[in-house]
């Protein structure tokens, strides 16, 4: 919802005499489902209930979107940097164009008092949330 929040200035729409409008919701949970769980786009289209024609447009229209908004989070080398960054990591490790590397972890956490159990219970570790990230050499 807070992912909504931000991005929903830049794809508010109308409803038109020809088709009823996407919700934001639909369309960024859709997104940060797809990203998740990877798989072909299409066969979103009917988990989400959004037409087979427009998925992949709704799709690329809200990674746009965070991407404008969230722009201050990632910070991808360009140019030069990029270049230098690929360098340092050949030298590091020996693999040629690497510009990051991205992992995740669980991190053990108390359950939030209210919040449901099913969002943060792993069957391993217990109550957890993941952390991800990306880093440069």
């Amino acid at each position: 919802m807070d992912i909504c929040k931000h991005v929903k200035p830049l794809l508010s729409k109308h409803d038109t005499k020809y088709r009823k409008v996407i919700l934001v919701e639909i369309e960024v949970s859709c997104v940060i489902y797809k990203l998740a769980q990877g798989g072909n786009i299409l066969a979103y289209s009917e988990l989400f209930a959004i037409g087979r024609s427009i998925i992949a447009l709704v799709f690329w229209k809200v990674v746009r979107a965070i991407n404008v908004v969230f722009k201050r989070f990632k910070i991808w080398p360009m140019g030069d940097k990029m270049q230098v960054v690929m360098t340092k990591f050949k030298n590091w490790c020996g693999m040629p164009s690497v510009v990051g590397a991205i992992d995740d972890i669980q991190i053990a956490i108390t359950k939030p008092s209210g919040a449901f159990a099913k969002d943060y219970y792993y069957h391993i570790k217990g109550y957890s949330i993941v952390a991800q990230a990306m880093v440069d050499n």
